[in-house]
Formats: C-alpha cells, structure tokens, sequence
C-alpha cells in the first residue's frame, strides 16, 4: 500500500478519519491507469462504483466516530459539571452540619437557662406553698390546744350542769307526783260526799281551828300546784342555762376536730411536697453532667 502523509502535530485518529480519502485517490489513478492498458471500459466502470461506495462507507464510518467522540466529550463534561457541582454540595453540607452543632449548642444553653429560670420559679413557688401550709398546720394546732385547753377547764363545769339538771328534773317528777296525788285525794273525797273547797274559794275559819277533810285537801292541791308551777320553772332555767353551756362544749369540741383534721391534712401534704422536692433533686443530679 501506500503511505500516508501526517499533519505535524496530528493525532493518530485524526490521520484514520483521513485516510479513507488519500486511499481512494490513489484507487482512482490506478483505476484510471489499468483502462488505459487494458483497454476494458466495463471494468474501469465497476472500479470507479466500487470505489465510490468505499468512500461512501468510509465517510459513514468517519461521521459515525466523530459522533460518538462528540457524545463521549459532552458526557465527559457532564461528569465533570457534576462532580463539581457534588464537590460544592459536600461542602455545602459540611458548612450547614457545622453550623446546625452551632445552634443546637447554643440551643441547649439557652433551654438549660429556661430551666434554671423555671427551676427557681417553681422552687420559689414550692416554698411559698409550704410555707403557707406549715403556717396553716401551726394555726390548726394552736386551735386545738386552745380547744383542748377550754374543753378540759368546762369538764368540772359541765358534770356540775349535768348534776344540776338531773336534780331539776327529779324535783318536778317529785313536784309532779304530788301534784297529782293532791288532786286524786280531792276527787276521792268528793266521792265520799266531802266538800272539797274550789280553788278560789277563800277559808274563813281560824288557822288554828280544826278542818275537815275536805279543806285540808284542797289546801295539799293549791300547796302542790304551786309546788309543781315553780320546779318547773326552775326546771326552766336550768335546762336553758344547761343548754347554752353544752352548745359551747359541743361547739369546742367540733372546732377541735376541725382543726385536728386540717392539720393531719396539711401535715400530709408538707410530706408529701417534702418527697416531690427530693424526687426533683435526685432527678437533677442525675441529670447533671459529671464535674459540673
């Protein structure tokens, strides 16, 4: 064959892309050269079409590399336009992850800060409450000892009122009794035929002179039913003062039992704040991080 000239500087691909051209030249020169020997113009004819579809197949095949070489560059540009592009967003997300520590530091200083800030809000709160309940709970036993203390001093005070009523009521019973008996003799004699005087009927005779039957009853009547009339006045008066006193004590005694029951109530709830209080330390110290 023969040889092919090169561009200085030209790539080894480039002189194959051109070399389909320089060879169907020389084809051409040979062809035209036999025919004239030869003499053979059907041959030269076939010569020349088989020449022409080489050349035709070789710029195919030569459009059809530069092609593809086009479409290897531009893919070869695409990676590279991505791998920068990837590079920048590494970056990118490098910058934002250390920025994002950034705020979630300072985030946590600032949340530890509303801790404290609300620690101290509840503590305060908390103290004031406990406070308030051992100031309750002191009250509630000052009331109680001072109940007790005028319970114990009415104890003498009310045995006497109880005594005092029983032998009110035993002396209209007895009062009563009489009264009745006084009033059944009266009526018996009458039946017997006695004149028995009417209440207002006034004795004429002398005080030292002998009565009859009658007379004497009917006086026992009056003498009984006044008698009856004045213990149970004092009756009266002794069941009403009686009952003012033991409304007092009956009142002490409620007020202390109030109080007793407000105080065990407090005394609970200062424990039991005691024990919430504790649980919260604990739980802050767990929390605590070490050498802080």
């Amino acid at each position: 064959g023969l040889a092919v000239l090169k561009r200085p500087g030209a790539s080894a691909e480039d002189a194959v892309l051109k070399r389909p051209a320089g060879i169907l030249a020389e084809q051409d020169d040979g062809a035209g050269a036999g025919s004239a020997v030869a003499g053979d113009d059907s041959g030269a004819a076939e010569g020349v079409v088989q020449g022409k579809t080489v050349a035709m197949e070789a710029r195919a095949a030569v459009q059809a590399v530069r092609k593809q070489q086009r479409l290897v560059d531009k893919l070869a540009q695409d990676r590279e336009a991505l791998a920068k592009k990837m590079k920048a967003n590494r970056d990118a997300s490098r910058k934002a992850e250390q920025e994002l520590e950034s705020l979630k530091e300072a985030a946590k200083k600032k949340a530890r800060a509303l801790g404290s800030v609300k620690a101290a809000k509840m503590r305060k709160a908390m103290e004031q409450k406990v406070s308030r309940a051992r100031s309750g709970s002191d009250k509630a036993a000052a009331v109680v000892k001072s109940a007790l203390k005028r319970l114990k001093g009415m104890s003498s005070a009310m045995a006497a009122v109880r005594d005092k009523k029983q032998d009110a009521e035993a002396a209209y019973k007895r009062a009563l009794t009489s009264f009745e008996e006084a009033k059944k003799r009266c009526k018996d004699l009458k039946a017997q035929g006695e004149h028995v005087p009417d209440p207002d009927e006034k004795d004429l005779s002398a005080p030292g002179a002998w009565k009859p039957p009658g007379v004497l009853a009917a006086k026992a009547l009056r003498a009984a039913e006044e008698a009856l009339a004045k213990a149970k006045k004092t009756r009266d008066v002794v069941f009403e003062a009686a009952g003012k006193k033991e409304a007092l004590h009956s009142s002490l005694k409620e007020r202390m039992q109030e109080a007793k029951r407000k105080q065990q109530e407090l005394e609970e709830a200062l424990g039991s704040q005691a024990s919430s209080s504790a649980a919260a330390r604990a739980k802050t110290l767990m929390k605590k991080p070490a050498g802080k």
